[in-house]
């Protein structure tokens, strides 16, 4: 195999397994705020209480962050196992910060990483407020809640990929 193909494979790899994931919670989130909007009688969904935005936002994050990180670590590592060759031997130093930061036991990598994206929902709800967005539509929730699943994969996929892909020295 050609040396440049064998650098370009891990980004290759990535972004594809990066678009899946968006366009995979885009679908699943879209079809979970229509529920959600059906459930709450067809009325705007509030920005805070029981059934509400914030609400969904945060559990959303947690429970997505925390699935993908637990499969895509487990696929990350089986692909390294098979293709050693897709390590990242010399890292920029952001990468290498993320490898250092970031502990090798999946699940407490998987509890950390959930915790910095769950926490990352917080700006977005004070957004919210700030902008005066106290309830939505449910065209309007249903677009939210699904463009900002894809992102919130997107950058999961990413930050957990990159902590199995760098070479511990």
């Amino acid at each position: 195999m050609a040396p440049s193909l064998k650098k370009n494979i891990l980004r290759t790899g990535l972004l594809v397994n990066i678009a899946q994931g968006f366009m995979m919670n885009v679908f699943i989130n879209a079809s979970i705020g229509l529920g959600m909007f059906i459930v709450n009688g067809l009325r705007p969904i509030p920005l805070f209480g029981p059934l509400s935005i914030s609400g969904d936002l945060v559990g959303m994050s947690a429970t997505l962050t925390f699935l993908v990180c637990w499969f895509n670590i487990k696929t990350a590592r089986e692909e390294i196992k098979r293709f050693p060759q897709k390590q990242i031997n010399h890292p920029s130093l952001l990468v290498l910060t993320l490898g250092i930061i970031i502990p090798t036991h999946r699940l407490v990598r998987v509890l950390l990483l959930t915790l910095l994206f769950t926490v990352l929902s917080v700006p977005v709800i004070e957004a919210l407020t700030i902008r005066g967005k106290m309830m939505m539509s449910g065209f309007e929730f249903i677009l939210f809640k699904s463009l900002y699943s894809g992102v919130l994969a997107a950058g999961v996929i990413l930050v957990s990929s990159y902590s199995v892909y760098v070479k511990k020295s």
